[in-house]
């Protein structure tokens, strides 16, 4: 084979590699040969003026493609560039159809873009040129994962928002003529945003993120702790212990105590961040009003009735009266049988060794029972029996105890307050953004 045929089989290689033909390689050449790529085109369809003046205008068009959520605050995104504009140096009347210039060997004048933040990979553009028109297309492809940024007050209800910034180093304007969404529809639900190009071209994404997992591990169980401790402070009742004269409620302190650890271990789930956010507002609230919750069980003891049924045990036709309890605020009713009821005794009791029907009618029983209910609002009624001395008579003590007024209107105070605060709350979130 001739040297000659080697030289020209190399070179057809070549074209073909880079994707020219033989036409197009022989034209660039011959045009790069005076070519400085360090003057910028003057043609003038690229100039505009304006009332700010005259610029060299750079058509940009974007194409969202891809912009993906992968963590708490940040996106993944893919955008398409493409910058247009005219060099009267690049006209080969010889070609008409389009083709790509390879920028590793024809390395026209271009724009110098700049990305903010800048991506993971390094940028390598595409360049078109219309051959009959001097018309360059440069094509960028940005793909990379950006961070986004919100209002920390507004956890777990705030909007994310991911800033894409491009521009140019040089003096030449560039104006965004057009944009296209080519997501699919699952980034277009979830994903939005705008595009600006004054001062500079500017992509904003935004997106909330799902607030739904909060709700369910922190407002719901906050809420329910705080329900239960109200409903154990309203309906349980305070016991009298037996050596002293005294109210304990074990049972509501442990419930409140319990309560507050809860809260407590909730609260320390929070993120780490300096800044109190609508979530750390929601739990302190809580906490306070539990806390008040406990301190009113605590100072405001439950109103207590005790009522004390007389029954005859010796059949003497004489009733003695166990004296009732008249502590503090506490209202007592004494009832005594006029006539024994022979046919229904409660309960048997021995006293000096054999037994003595307890006598004493069943209706007498519980229209004390029935009264004390309708009258002073009883919610619970406990029954025993007292065998004392041996030479003692038995007797029935009828015990209630009922929630006091002043602790009646303390916790209807707090929970007023508790649902004032959670109607502010609601609104507070469904004005913000």
């Amino acid at each position: 084979m001739r040297p000659t045929a080697l030289l020209c089989l190399l070179y057809w290689t070549a074209a073909v590699c880079q994707g020219l033909t033989i036409v197009e390689r022989n034209e660039l050449s011959r045009k790069f040969k005076y070519y400085f790529r360090s003057v910028r085109p003057v043609g003038t369809e690229n100039i505009v003026s304006n009332r700010n003046g005259t610029f060299f205008s750079i058509k940009t068009s974007v194409h969202i493609m891809e912009s993906t959520p992968i963590a708490p605050t940040s996106l993944i995104y893919t955008v398409y560039i493409s910058m247009t504009y005219s060099d009267d140096r690049l006209i080969l009347r010889e070609l008409t159809d389009r083709f790509e210039v390879p920028l590793t060997e024809f390395d026209p004048w271009r724009p110098r873009l700049s990305i903010s933040p800048p991506p993971d990979h390094p940028v390598d553009p595409s360049l078109f040129l219309s051959p009959n028109t001097g018309k360059i297309t440069i094509f960028y492809k940005l793909k990379s994962t950006i961070g986004c940024t919100s209002r920390s007050w507004k956890h777990p209800f705030e909007t994310l928002t991911c800033n894409l910034r491009f521009d140019n180093i040089g003096d030449e304007l560039i104006s965004i003529s057009e944009h296209r969404d080519l997501r699919s529809e699952s980034d277009v639900d979830l994903v939005a945003f705008e595009i600006s190009d004054l001062p500079s071209p500017l992509i904003v994404f935004s997106y909330s993120p799902s607030w739904l997992p909060t709700l369910v591990s922190i407002y719901l169980p906050s809420a329910i702790i705080f329900a239960v401790v109200f409903f154990a402070q309203w309906k349980r009742r305070k016991v009298q212990a037996k050596p002293k004269n005294m109210n304990v409620s074990s049972l509501q302190v442990a419930v409140t105590v319990t309560a507050l650890i809860s809260l407590m271990i909730l609260f320390s789930r929070r993120d780490d961040t300096k800044a109190v956010n609508l979530l750390d507002l929601w739990l302190c609230a809580t906490f306070m009003h539990t806390v008040f919750l406990l301190v009113i069980d605590l100072t405001l003891p439950s109103r207590r009735i005790r009522y004390t049924l007389m029954l005859d045990v010796d059949g003497n036709g004489e009733y003695r009266r166990v004296p009732s309890i008249d502590r503090g605020a506490s209202t007592s009713l004494d009832r005594e049988m006029s006539s024994p009821s022979p046919r229904t005794s409660f309960s048997q009791a021995r006293t000096a060794e054999k037994s003595s029907p307890i006598l004493g009618g069943q209706r007498a029983f519980l229209a004390v029972q029935k009264y004390a209910v309708k009258r002073f609002g009883t919610n619970s009624v406990e029954t025993k029996l007292v065998n004392e001395k041996s030479d003692a008579p038995i007797h029935r003590n009828i015990q209630t105890s009922s929630i006091g007024m002043r602790k009646r209107i303390a916790l209807a105070v707090v929970l007023s307050s508790y649902l004032i605060f959670c109607l502010v709350y609601f609104f507070i979130i469904a004005s913000i953004d």
